[in-house]
């Protein structure tokens, strides 16, 4: 199953990966400057869906054939989602994960639009009320004391997480404060593998 073939892929935070502008720049949206055949031309770069769409088979050309249709069905749904949710930010970014040891172990907020996740295989990530989160620690480098436990939620495998970032529009104070799960081995051994989709919105672009 899936699980075998991800123990067979070495760690890699950029596994698939694809970049769309889904909007037109910032500057272009809020003053309106230069000519109108400018305009257009900006207009025209920007994808639609058949663009997000093939972006998608796209991004999980990577897979067994079997879960290429059901995870590719999954990207477009979180794809349309977020650019529905956000219509003015410039940039999609979907990716496929394969994370082990190179995590986000600590409690933190991302600097970005907005983020839904869905892990496959392995723990799912946690997330965690703005009441549990004790913010006067956040400079600190260690996670102990820094939430009320009581406030954890973990994701189970195949669900959907949607993160709203600090620049998400109309955002009061930060966005949600999340982490990749805990998980000790009785022996010592590294983590397991997690396979997981992303589909990000960003105002810059990530990828050169």
């Amino acid at each position: 199953g899936l699980s075998r073939w991800l123990e067979e892929q070495r760690e890699d935070n950029f596994f698939s990966v694809e970049q769309l502008r889904v909007a037109p720049p910032r500057a272009t949206a809020c003053f309106g400057t230069g000519s109108k055949a400018g305009r257009e031309k900006v207009s025209s770069n920007v994808a639609g869906r058949d663009e997000i769409v093939a972006a998608c088979g796209r991004l999980v050309a990577c897979l067994p054939d079997q879960y290429r249709g059901p995870v590719r069905q999954d990207a477009e749904a979180l794809a349309e989602m977020m650019v529905r949710l956000c219509p003015k930010t410039p940039w999609l970014v979907l990716k496929l994960e394969v994370v082990q040891n190179n995590a986000c172990w600590r409690w933190h907020q991302d600097n970005y639009t907005g983020r839904s996740i869905v892990t496959y295989v392995g723990p799912g990530t946690c997330a965690v009320e703005d009441s549990a989160v004790n913010f006067d620690r956040f400079r600190e480098r260690s996670n102990e004391g820094l939430v009320n436990e009581k406030g954890v939620y973990q994701m189970q495998p195949n669900g959907v997480l949607l993160i709203k970032g600090n620049l998400w529009p109309g955002i009061s104070g930060l966005g949600l404060t999340h982490k990749s799960p805990d998980y000790r081995t009785e022996n010592g051994g590294p983590p397991p593998k997690r396979l997981i989709l992303k589909a990000d919105l960003a105002e810059e672009r990530v990828l050169s």
